[in-house]
C-alpha cells in the first residue's frame, strides 16, 4: 500500500512503508541461512568469507542481508539471503 496509485493519505503510506524493509529477520543462521548460502555460493562459508555476522543487518518479506569480510581482500560487503519458502510467497 505504500507505493499504490489508491487515494490513501499520506500518514498510512509513511506508516506502511516501515513494512518493506523494518522486518526482524526470520530464519535461523545456522540451520537455514548457511546453507542456503553454501547451496547457492557452490562453497563453504569458511571458504569465502573472513567473517559473516550472523545478526542479519536488514530484513523484508522475502529475504534478509548479513554483514561479511571476503576472505583475502577484507572487503566489507552485505550477503543477501533469499527465504527458502519465498517463492511460495510472492504471487
Amino acid at each position: 500500500l505504500s507505493v499504490t496509485a489508491l487515494p490513501i493519505p499520506e500518514q498510512y503510506r509513511e506508516y506502511f512503508r516501515t513494512f518493506q524493509s523494518n522486518v526482524p529477520g526470520s530464519s535461523d543462521f545456522e540451520t537455514v541461512v548457511k546453507p542456503t548460502l553454501e547451496k547457492e555460493l557452490g562453497a563453504p562459508l569458511e571458504e569465502l568469507f573472513e567473517t559473516v555476522n550472523e545478526v542479519p543487518c536488514g530484513a523484508a518479506s522475502i529475504g534478509q542481508a548479513h554483514r561479511a569480510t571476503l576472505k583475502g581482500t577484507k572487503e566489507e560487503v552485505v550477503v543477501k539471503v533469499q527465504y527458502p519458502n519465498a517463492r511460495w510467497q510472492v504471487p
